[in-house]
């Protein structure tokens, strides 16, 4: 992938692990089982979520990210806690063989978003 055509603000780091999302609403939170990373950068992650849960463009979750210990010294965080806006929701253009009916969510982070560094 060439980051300099794509003119990217945050190099993204390719990483498969699960991560807990919540949705952010006034009826009630609804908390997303069996999201998992694609990537993820500074500025937002891409993730894979069930099709079953609807999840709009604009709309706020929240999003929390704790890396095994063996992953998390190359993206120098182990755990990331805050809210971030859905950018977009799409179809996967391959098919995940652990959820085949998943769908795309690009997540942009709030500036409230927390990385807590490793301690070493």
């Amino acid at each position: 992938m060439d980051f300099d055509s794509e003119k990217r603000k945050h190099k993204r780091v390719d990483l498969s692990i699960p991560v807990e999302i919540k949705s952010i609403t006034e009826d009630f939170p609804r908390l997303f089982e069996g999201a998992v990373t694609d990537n993820l950068s500074q500025g937002g992650l891409y993730l894979r979520v069930p099709e079953k849960y609807v999840v709009e463009p604009g709309e706020n979750v929240f999003v929390h990210i704790s890396l095994p210990r063996e992953k998390a010294k190359a993206p120098l965080f182990s755990r990331l806690v805050g809210k971030a806006r859905v950018l977009r929701r799409e179809k996967l253009t391959k098919q995940d063989p652990d959820c085949p009916s998943c769908l795309g969510l690009a997540l942009e982070f709030n500036k409230d978003a927390i990385f807590l560094a490793v301690a070493n």
